[in-house]
C-alpha cells in the first residue's frame, strides 16, 4: 500500500439544460458588477475546473485594480 493518501475531488452537481440536441452543464455566479453569468461544459469535471479558473480570474482582477473598493479590500 502506498504511504501517501489521495485526495479525490468533490465536484458539484450541477444543473442541466439542453440545447440543441446536445446536453450540458450549467451554473451561475456573480461577476465583479453583480451580473450573473453562465458558464457551460459538457461534462462536470470540465465545468468544474471552467469555474475554478474564471472564479480566480475575478479574484486577479479585482485585486490588481489601482484604487479597489473597501469591499473588495476588506473581502482580501
Amino acid at each position: 500500500m502506498s504511504a501517501k493518501a489521495v485526495r479525490k475531488k468533490r465536484i458539484p452537481k450541477y444543473s442541466t439544460v439542453e440545447v440543441k440536441g446536445y446536453r450540458y452543464y450549467r451554473t451561475f455566479f456573480e461577476d465583479t458588477d453583480g451580473n450573473q453569468v453562465a458558464l457551460y461544459g459538457k461534462t462536470r469535471e470540465e465545468l468544474y475546473e471552467k469555474e475554478l479558473k474564471t472564479l480566480e480570474r475575478f479574484r486577479n482582477v479585482t485585486c490588481d485594480r489601482k484604487a479597489p473598493t473597501v469591499k473588495e479590500y476588506c473581502e482580501k
